[in-house]
């Protein structure tokens, strides 16, 4: 239901697989032998947004710490 994108990863504990574009349009995964395989398929993209909330929650620990040290202190 998606185009092509050349983030979408397949991986397992021995293979990481990147996207490649079947028939312009699809992503397809490259398997390099035959054989039964079992691969989780994610967005590397989203690597970089669990990134962001990680800053963002420790950014609003902090206000909220600064911010109630400074109620405190008056």
């Amino acid at each position: 239901s998606e185009n092509y994108n050349k983030y979408w990863r397949a991986q397992n504990s021995e293979l990481i697989i990147p996207s490649t574009e079947y028939k312009n349009k699809l992503n397809s995964f490259v398997l390099p032998k035959d054989g039964d395989y079992s691969f989780e398929v994610y967005y590397s993209i989203q690597d970089l947004v669990n990134l962001g909330v990680i800053i963002s929650g420790a950014s609003l620990v902090c206000v909220l710490l600064i911010l109630a040290w400074s109620l405190k202190k008056k």
